[in-house]
């Protein structure tokens, strides 16, 4: 019998399919059926971290459980992309409208060229 615990800082409970918010419950009764563990949690009133303690048969079904929720209740980082972008892409189209001639087809042609050159700058 292996066990181990590890103790997340937040933990972020997704919406399911349906919209509902999924419960600490669902997801530990999920890995606990897909991994074949016996999984305990207890959150911290003070911190808000929630610790998990893993049983199991073997070492690496013990590792599954812990990468399984971590990855379940980690909160979702997403890429954003950064202010001075997006001031840096308002003061070029300023400059391309001050520029063009005030023609329709040339006002059209703003935004593609607005989106080439933000492609153009190198992610951070």
């Amino acid at each position: 019998m292996y066990s181990s615990n590890f103790t997340l800082d937040k933990v972020e409970l997704a919406r399911g399919q349906d919209g509902k918010t999924v419960t600490l419950g669902n997801v530990m009764k999920e890995v606990m059926n897909k991994t074949k563990t016996k999984i305990e949690a207890s959150t911290q009133r003070t911190t808000g971290g929630t610790t998990f303690h893993i049983k199991g048969d073997s070492e690496s079904a013990v590792d599954a459980a812990i990468r399984t929720i971590t990855a379940a209740l980690s909160p979702q980082v997403g890429r954003q992309r950064p202010v001075f972008l997006a001031m840096l892409e308002d003061r070029f189209r300023l400059l391309l409208l001050s520029m063009l001639p005030s023609l329709p087809s040339a006002q059209s042609l703003v935004p593609k060229v607005c989106a080439e050159f933000c492609r153009c700058i190198p992610p951070f």
